[in-house]
């Protein structure tokens, strides 16, 4: 190719191009490329050793992920904020900004999720043992001790059979308790209904309590007078049941990786 009539200038702008890219240009890549393979074997078992980590958080998770009870069991004592505090641990957050794989984005969704329905289905089912209590306590005339530490009270035990009773009708269709088979006793002053003690008091207190029991935990009328309040209590059931299943799903999952995704991690940055 003739040079003939190329300008100067052009001519020793090329030259000079070509000498950058020779002497400046190509070294520094050539040191870039001989970086990254001095420097990828060492992320790669960074990433290993962190993978590890997370793994080990994601069981601790599993392990202690908290099952709801059985709509069939009472909620006593209204305790709302009893779930483990996984937000605590550094690596939840560094978990759900860096090293959720698509499949499982909605992992820190549908945990605030369970936690507040956790508390919804606690709060219904506390407010219908409250209500079978509070009924109970007009109808027996008698004081309300859980534990029957005085005189002229009901038990827990007396509302908890009434509940567990209900549930059963309005959800199942059947009854927990039969009246053929319950086996009532009286020892001195107390009531007792199978191994626990019902109702505490005279003698007059404690037949008006046995003939009150057996109308609130036999009569299928009187069951489905909370049938509203357990079917809330039920459709809750259900959901959580839902949302448990995704979230056991999605840790699982990401204890399989062999390797979590996360380039841009600020742990794995430094």
């Amino acid at each position: 190719m003739a040079l003939e009539g190329v300008p100067w200038d052009i001519l020793i702008g090329g030259l000079i191009g070509c000498l950058i890219i020779e002497k400046i240009i190509l070294p520094i890549i050539r040191i870039y490329y001989k970086y990254k393979s001095v420097k990828a074997p060492t992320l790669l078992e960074a990433r290993k050793g962190h993978t590890k980590e997370l793994k080990e958080f994601l069981k601790e998770w599993h392990d202690k992920l908290p099952l709801h009870k059985n709509a069939i069991e009472p909620e006593i004592n209204e305790h709302l904020n009893d779930f483990p505090k996984i937000e605590e641990n550094w690596e939840y957050e560094d978990l759900i900004q860096y090293h959720l794989p698509k499949e499982c984005k909605t992992l820190p969704k549908e945990w605030e999720r369970y936690k507040k329905s956790i508390r919804e289905y606690k709060k219904l089912k506390h407010q219908l043992y409250e209500k079978i209590k509070e009924d109970a306590i007009k109808k027996t005339n008698l004081e309300y001790d859980p534990n029957l530490n005085r005189e002229h009270t009901i038990s827990q035990h007396f509302v908890r059979y009434i509940y567990e009773q209900s549930v059963s009708w309005i959800r199942d269709g059947q009854l927990s308790y039969d009246k053929k088979f319950s086996d009532y006793e009286i020892e001195g002053n107390v009531l007792r209904f199978g191994a626990c003690g019902l109702a505490k008091g005279s003698k007059e207190e404690v037949e008006k309590a046995k003939e009150m029991f057996e109308r609130m935990i036999f009569d299928r009328e009187y069951l489905e007078k909370y049938e509203q309040k357990i079917n809330e209590i039920i459709e809750y059931e259900r959901k959580l049941e839902e949302i448990y299943r995704k979230l056991e799903e999605m840790i699982e999952k990401l204890m399989k990786y062999s390797l979590l995704p996360g380039t841009k991690c600020e742990i794995l940055r430094v």
